[in-house]
């Protein structure tokens, strides 16, 4: 079938929309796979070593799902002259869509919320309330943009030009009205959401730069403060642009920078923020992140304050405590001090019963 000028015009616009696209998308997922392999020696040495409690999880959630989100994406979404079922890639998008994306982005909120805690030193009590309101109007967006998410990932069998430009998917186009009018009302939810979360971080920092020493400036870099408003104005402005899809229709260049950046960037930051948290030097945020995101603080080797260590079950030499003589050395020596004592009528305080000495823990990892 013979295409008009103008139909061509537009073809030709819409290729080279795509193509903008694929290449926007390349260039975030090279800078996510350039940004993995050179912090792996820091991810090694710091979070490895952790106990698998709320940050570690954050951690490792934030910063393998985005590898296999790109995997999943370069095989539906770039042309890689692959023949795709319409199975196959309705199931790849869904997957992208429903959960390893939203794993992705709560996760980083989740992030953002905690760390927030932390640095305004509150009670777990506000803590729990602001997950609360968190889940419930995430839970909320969710169910709303199903719908959207259902419909914007239906394929039909590919097409003539998608196969002649080596994309492996067609779509079926954009969702219908309704979807959009309920995936309209979710992204207000999410703006809303965000934004309640923009007013606490900067209350939180506001209190802290009025609270402690320093400029401003220097209680931002202090607290990752850099990280914390980057990842937050990434998610308002993607709540934003999100809420005005409609307008900017299916296929649009915003919409694939914002994208794009919120599974390859955010991820980043988020979890530069909790290596940061975990390397603070602040004794309060300290002292919280111990005991909500990463658990007790894993001792140098060098440390000569042994009362939070584990057990070692290494047995130590046998020591009796006298009177007035303190720790009993060597056998010879000690049997001579011990004669000694004896001769003046000195009574031993305390007698080993021959067993091995252990260092307890004093204080729970769960604390």
């Amino acid at each position: 079938m013979s295409l008009s000028p103008e139909d061509v015009a537009d073809l030709t616009e819409e290729i080279s929309i795509w193509y903008m696209q694929d290449y926007i998308q390349l260039g975030f997922w090279t800078l996510y796979l350039y940004h993995y392999p050179t912090t792996l020696v820091e991810e090694v040495s710091t979070i490895w070593p952790q106990k698998w409690r709320t940050g570690k999880i954050l951690f490792f959630l934030l910063r393998y799902t985005p590898i296999l989100y790109l995997v999943l994406r370069i095989l539906t979404d770039l042309r890689t002259h692959i023949d795709l079922t319409p199975k196959v890639c309705q199931g790849m998008a869904v997957a992208c869509a429903f959960v390893i994306g939203r794993v992705t982005i709560y996760g980083a909120e989740v992030v953002i919320l905690l760390c927030l805690h932390a640095l305004l030193g509150a009670r777990r009590r506000y803590l729990a309330l602001m997950i609360l309101i968190y889940t419930g109007s995430t839970i909320a967006a969710i169910i709303l943009s199903s719908r959207w998410d259902s419909e914007g990932s239906r394929t039909i069998p590919r097409s003539k030009l998608d196969q002649e430009l080596g994309y492996g998917c067609t779509w079926a186009g954009a969702p219908s009205s309704d979807a959009i009018k309920l995936g309209t009302i979710a992204g207000y939810i999410n703006l809303g959401k965000v934004t309640s979360v923009a007013i606490l971080m900067l209350s939180v920092f506001l209190v802290r730069y009025r609270s402690t020493t320093g400029t401003l400036l220097h209680v931002l870099r202090r607290d990752s403060g850099v990280h914390i408003f980057s990842l937050t104005a990434l998610r308002l402005t993607s709540a934003v642009i999100g809420n005005l899809q409609e307008s900017l229709g299916f296929y649009n260049i915003p919409t694939a920078i914002l994208n794009s950046g919120q599974y390859a960037v955010i991820p980043i930051l988020a979890c530069r923020l909790l290596l940061n948290m975990r390397k603070s030097e602040d004794p309060g945020v300290q002292k919280t992140v111990s005991s909500l995101l990463f658990g007790a603080p894993v001792p140098a080797d060098d440390s000569e304050d042994d009362d939070d260590d584990e057990p070692t079950g290494i047995s130590l030499g046998p020591v009796r405590r006298y009177a007035g003589l303190g720790r009993q050395g060597d056998a010879k020596g000690g049997m001579a001090r011990r004669d000694a004592e004896a001769k003046v009528g000195a009574v031993p305080v305390a007698e080993e019963n021959g067993g091995s000495v252990r260092p307890t823990a004093s204080q729970s990892a769960g604390d």
